[in-house]
């Protein structure tokens, strides 16, 4: 309900990213091309699975997250 009511009083009238006009709201403030593009980037190379850095190919952690793992979970 919460997301309904600020999205009526703050329309988003552009792609948060890209800034192509169009209707967007809070749950999905992006447009489908840069969703296609964030797509094709996460599987462009591997990235660490606690925080998103890229990583070298066979490595699941980056070296910040391996050394001082972050306070949250997955």
């Amino acid at each position: 309900m919460q997301d309904f009511l600020l999205d009526l009083l703050f329309p988003q009238e552009k792609c948060c990213l890209c800034h192509q006009p169009g209707n967007y709201n809070r749950r999905r403030p992006w447009c489908s091309q840069c969703v296609a593009r964030m797509h094709e980037l996460s599987n462009a190379s591997p990235i660490c699975m606690k925080c998103g850095k890229y990583i070298e190919e066979g490595e699941t952690l980056c070296g910040d997250c391996q050394q001082r793992p972050p306070a949250f979970e997955i």
